[in-house]
């Protein structure tokens, strides 16, 4: 029937207008393995288990071609090669990286947590855009929302441990 062959249509072209949208980041397929973390301390333990599988020579840091190296393994398909250019992007602008241009544990584990929650944030937003429901005020309120977080976050990783506990760090934020 016309009706349905212009439903048809409509959908087609939303879903190519989804595609053209969709915004993916170089290390997607390795994040979408960590997304089935149930804890802070089991995601830990995820992305610690990356690093010693990608930590090739066993120093204790990654550099760019150990990275690209270690990728290999995961065999992943089209293969997962971080460009230079990816390589500065995802270290932020190498800000990230030790005095001779490595990886730490450390390093990796902030690497892949900002990973995660890019990657959990566009697919939020992707998830909103298809259902219809991407106003100008949604985007904005959950990003204040996760900018709050953050900064729960990094105040309570901030407080001297031995002074004041988590719990008194945040019912004096929220006092």
């Amino acid at each position: 029937t016309v009706a349905r062959e212009k439903a048809e249509a409509a959908a087609l072209i939303l879903e190519e207008e989804m595609k053209a949208h969709t915004i993916t980041a170089p290390l997607d397929p390795l994040t979408k393995t960590l997304i089935s973390y149930t804890s802070q301390k089991d995601l830990t333990n995820k992305i610690s288990a990356l690093f010693a599988r990608m930590d090739v020579d066993e120093d204790g840091a990654l550099d760019f071609d150990e990275v690209n190296a270690g990728l290999k393994k995961f065999g992943f398909y089209p293969p997962l090669r971080l460009s230079q250019d990816d390589w500065d992007l995802v270290t932020e602008g190498r800000d990230m990286l030790n005095a001779d241009g490595e990886l730490s544990l450390v390093g990796f584990e902030t690497v892949m947590r900002l990973q995660v929650r890019s990657y959990t944030t566009r697919k939020v937003l992707e998830s909103m855009r298809r259902a219809g429901g991407l106003d100008g005020d949604m985007p904005f309120s959950l990003k204040s929302i996760w900018c709050a977080v953050d900064l729960l976050n990094h105040t309570c990783d901030q407080a001297p441990t031995m002074s004041r506990s988590k719990t008194q760090v945040l019912q004096k934020q929220f006092k």
